[in-house]
């Protein structure tokens, strides 16, 4: 299972694969496989989805904005073994121990170097502009970034890589852990062990997660929504596995419950109790949403505003929601920055909210329910202009559905 921005792919016993959540791009539009064949592995992005299969070939497809899609044709006797899906690239480890990647290549994140004297790569990582591979001898290969990592990440060794959007985690062979990259509030500043060592890490958006020999897990970096407020297990708990995402922090424990830690998007919801005898075993966090895995082989993905808007609306208005439609994509207005908007459910009425691109909040606002059926298909590609109001597209109705709000100062007054 993998969870990516507003997305879930999860990849059945079976080896069919199912996808939930924004199909935007069509990001979860899985492509049928012959009898023959299965998926065994999946990598995503934002707008991305690539699958690898039993043999050895890879299906990528949603937005194919940079050429990420266009995976490069096998050799004869080779197969892909590994995939990674980046920030508009990816990076494709083969059974050779050599690597292919494809999209976009700004930053030189695709130019990757052949490897000589024996040495091959084991594993690969995508992050914003850049690719980390781990080569055999645990040395370090990094293509693109600029300035974003210090050359001495080159003189690291590590036995696991852990990439998150602009910082990567490195699990080092003597057990100790290390992290490069952006660190504007912390998430790279990991504290070295008075016991045991680091055995897994998850990379979120702006924070880290670590588990160690001893059971325990720490974060360090934004908490700004709690994500790092991890509580200590009494007892004999001890937590097994982590996951780590926008605002928000999944830890399975030893005895199959699930802690979390922050949010999903702007809100915080109870994870669903478990049946009696079943217990989580993995758990898998995006952007707004988390998929989380049962021991009965169920998945169970956890609702944030956006699929619980998609949920009521499908419920109340009898024939459903397009869910193209929901949420709206990020959107750059004509005289400001990048946004987002997010709308969902506030009693009788629906909470539209204007973020930055990092998720924080600009302004809100309530909007009677009775308008949002057709506003919802109007807000698919709304635009700011310079007076900060948001605007309908060509061609439809602007009287339809029309707010203001504040993208770089608040105007004299908000409202319908």
């Amino acid at each position: 299972v993998v969870a990516r921005g507003h997305h879930t792919i999860l990849i059945r016993a079976g080896g069919s694969a199912v996808g939930v959540g924004r199909n935007d791009a069509g990001q979860i539009d899985i492509p049928s496989l012959e009898a023959d064949c299965a998926y065994v592995d999946v990598a995503a992005a934002e707008h991305n989805t690539v699958l690898l299969r039993s043999d050895g070939h890879v299906q990528a497809f949603g937005g194919n904005y940079h050429g990420q899609c266009n995976i490069p044709p096998l050799h004869p006797g080779e197969r892909y073994t590994q995939v990674a899906c980046g920030y508009g690239h990816i990076v494709l480890l083969k059974n050779s121990g050599t690597v292919a990647a494809c999209g976009t290549n700004k930053n030189g994140q695709c130019d990757i170097p052949a490897l000589d004297g024996g040495t091959t790569y084991t594993q690969a990582a995508a992050l914003e502009g850049a690719s980390l591979l781990l080569r055999s001898d645990q040395r370090l290969v990094l293509c693109g970034a600029g300035d974003l990592f210090p050359p001495e990440i080159l003189e690291e060794r590590a036995a696991k890589v852990r990439g998150g959007r602009s910082h990567v985690v490195l699990l080092r062979p003597d057990g100790s852990a290390a992290a490069y990259g952006s660190n504007g509030l912390g998430q790279c500043n990991l504290p070295a062990l008075e016991e045991g060592i680091y055995v897994d890490a998850a990379a979120g958006g702006y924070h880290t997660v670590l588990l160690t020999s001893r059971g325990e897990a720490l974060a360090v970096g934004s908490n700004s929504f709690g994500q790092c407020d991890i509580p200590k297990l009494e007892g004999a708990l001890t937590y097994t596995s982590v996951a780590a995402g926008q605002k928000v922090t999944l830890l399975v424990r030893s005895d199959g419950c699930i802690v979390s830690c922050g949010r999903y998007g702007d809100e915080q919801y109870e994870l669903p109790e478990l049946p009696p005898g079943l217990s989580y075993t993995r758990a898998a966090a995006g952007t707004f949403h988390a998929a989380l895995l049962r021991s009965d082989g169920c998945a169970v993905h956890v609702p944030t505003g956006d699929m619980l808007i998609l949920k009521q609306w499908s419920e109340a208005s009898g024939n459903g929601v397009p869910k193209k439609y929901v949420p709206n994509p990020a959107f750059l207005p004509i005289g400001g920055r990048v946004c987002q908007l997010e709308l969902r459910p506030n009693g009788d009425k629906i909470r539209v909210q204007l973020m930055s691109v990092s998720g924080d909040p600009i302004t809100e606002l309530d909007v009677e329910a009775s308008c949002t059926m057709r506003a919802l298909q109007a807000l698919a590609d709304l635009q700011l202009n310079e007076a900060c109001q948001l605007i309908l597209p060509m061609g439809r109705s602007v009287q339809q559905f029309r707010f203001w709000a504040a993208a770089l100062e608040p105007p004299a007054s908000t409202g319908l």
